[in-house]
């Protein structure tokens, strides 16, 4: 065991606050992975809920664990991987469970897996290998290209009784006997809701690749109930271990909005996360209570200027002498309590997401923005005092032509003229910059039976934006098309996807990933779903009814908005 690795550990729990340190011994030991590096993890809120949630149970320990960087790799050579807390090989533990957030992070899992000497094909490990779970936003929208890897999931909130398995497990692992593994992944199919056991289910495919069904056994449901939180002010999500060393620092953050109810067509979190639910001002003033004077305070959320309480919050956070963050708001519900907040925290740099050019374009979004909203939306951050204004847009939507990746150059154009006019006086002129991202379509949204824009297309737009506005001054960042197909076929595929992953886990190359495997990527990617088709995440029930999202679908095609959710009075979903 490499004494650098034990080293670079000690140093990082000596830098963190709030980590939790427990005694294992009788106790269910659990190791939370991230596939990814701990810089990452640590800034995720979610991440932080789990490790928050299974520490609080008298019965469990949970340590962290992370892949290791770059400069770190060499010192893995020949020894395991370990748990940041007490340095222990992760295939000493009960159960490995991974935090899952982005399709692109799947094959970190495998690499997870293999560092720790773990087998990586659930069917293929012994019994005296930990179990492996996975839960997430990832594995709630589509867990199937990592069936072949994992015992259960975990469908739902981490706060939404994530304990209640935990718990289960944990009087498991420290009964008489431990049972056959099978044995007790069926009862806990059967008895406890939002748990997934894929080898449970086994899916049929038609002679075109096509499922036609998934065949329930062993008493499984035949739908798993997505599990979800009530009221946010039952378990405020708020950081619980802060670290210089997280890509937002020390940043405490606080979660003030879960979903969305503005019905984007394209944000698989404005679905799943129905109903749309707000942290309520005394509860959120309660969490701004336990800042520390000089900190920042990061408040989370779809869109920050949609929640009610957000200038109240922003004057608590002053008043004890913090600063806040945001990361989006919305444009046409930028506020003056709010804006005072942010210029007062020395706040520089803004966001809004205006997601399309064209009017056209965000009617098929169902974006909810007219122009004149963007524009004024920019006038009021500049006359805040905004530095930068930072302007969110997709390539690649359906329904999308030359002309409407025109009309975000015009649009950005027209915003640049209208500062020009209405702040450059002033001396408030803010510089603009634009971050541009491939469209990939989501499962539960209705633009999931979209097929995604060939490659060379989303490469031709994306260079033709960068031409265009730096020829004007403009700062243009923008993703990398190649890698939004892989995420696409991760998002959109069955359990027989998985073979793409072990593929790249030998080669460490997509390319030679797609071409090893008997699988055409673009059945996943690029082919448009007909009405009736069977996806391979309809097993998931998050309470939004299919119907209703084939119906959004051809509103879309149509260029017809929806209007936003409002709960109390609402039942188009179905959900609320």
């Amino acid at each position: 065991m490499s004494r650098k690795i034990i080293k670079r550990y000690r140093e990082l729990l000596a830098r963190e606050r709030g980590a939790v340190h427990k005694e294992q011994g009788g106790r269910l030991r659990l190791a939370l992975a991230y596939p990814n590096l701990y810089h990452l993890a640590m800034s995720n809120l979610g991440f932080q809920a789990v490790y928050r949630v299974a520490n609080a149970l008298s019965q469990v320990v949970c340590e962290r664990a992370f892949l290791p960087g770059p400069e770190e790799a060499a010192d893995y050579a020949g020894s395991p991987l370990l748990s940041l807390e007490s340095q222990r090989p992760l295939r000493q533990f009960d159960a490995l469970a991974f935090s899952l957030c982005f399709e692109n992070d799947y094959p970190g899992v495998l690499r997870t897996l293999s560092l720790a000497g773990i087998e990586p094909l659930a069917d293929r490990r012994g019994e005296d290998a930990p179990l492996v779970l996975g839960g997430g936003v990832a594995a709630m929208l589509n867990p199937e290209p990592l069936a072949p890897f994992f015992d259960l999931f975990w469908i739902g909130e981490a706060e939404a009784g994530l304990e209640g398995l935990l718990a289960r497990l944990a009087q498991e692992s420290l009964g008489a006997g431990r049972r056959p593994r099978s044995e007790l992944l069926a009862e806990l199919a059967r008895e406890v809701p939002g748990v997934y056991v894929p080898r449970l289910y086994r899916p049929e495919y038609d002679p075109e690749g096509r499922l036609v069904a998934f065949r329930a056994r062993s008493g499984a449901p035949e739908r798993v109930r997505s599990q979800r939180l009530a009221r946010l002010a039952e378990a405020p999500a708020r950081s619980v271990v802060r670290t210089p060393e997280a890509e937002l620092g020390d940043m405490y953050l606080i979660e003030v909005a879960r979903g969305c109810g503005r019905g984007c067509r394209f944000c698989a979190a404005g679905y799943v996360y129905r109903p749309p639910r707000i942290l309520p001002a005394e509860a959120a003033l309660g969490a701004v209570s336990a800042l520390e004077p000089g900190t920042r305070c990061g408040l989370v959320g779809a869109a920050i200027s949609d929640y009610p309480h957000a200038a109240e919050v922003g004057r608590a956070v002053l008043e004890r002498g913090g600063t806040i963050s945001v990361s989006s708001l919305r444009a046409d519900t930028l506020e003056a309590g709010l804006l005072a907040a942010l210029r007062m925290s020395g706040y520089k740099s803004v966001a809004i997401a205006p997601e399309a050019g064209s009017e056209r374009l965000r009617q098929v979004i169902n974006k909810g923005l007219s122009e004149e909203d963007i524009l004024r939306g920019a006038e009021l951050l500049a006359e805040a005092g905004a530095e930068r204004i930072k302007l969110y847009f997709m390539v690649g939507l359906p329904t999308e032509e030359a002309a409407d990746v025109a009309e975000i150059v015009a649009l950005t154009k027209r915003i640049q003229h209208r500062l020009v006019k209405r702040v450059a006086p002033s001396g408030r002129m803010p510089r603009l910059s634009l971050s541009v991202s491939s469209f990939v379509p989501k499962p539960h949204t209705p633009f999931q039976w979209a097929p995604m824009a060939e490659v060379a297309t989303l490469k031709e737009r994306l260079r033709h934006l960068e031409r265009a506005l730096r020829r004007h001054g403009m700062e243009v960042t923008a993703d990398v098309p190649k890698y939004a197909y892989v995420q696409a076929v991760l998002a959109r595929g069955d359990r027989r996807v998985g073979e793409f992953l072990t593929a790249h886990a030998r080669s460490g190359k997509w390319p030679a990933a797609f071409a090893q495997v008997n699988l055409n990527p673009d059945f996943y990617a690029r082919r448009e779903r007909s009405k009736d088709e069977l996806f391979p995440w309809d097993f998931i029930d998050h309470g939004v009814r299919k119907g209703y999202l084939w119906e959004e679908w051809q509103r879309a095609l149509a260029g017809k908005e929806s209007p936003a959710c409002q709960v109390d009075i609402c039942h188009r979903y179905g959900v609320c």
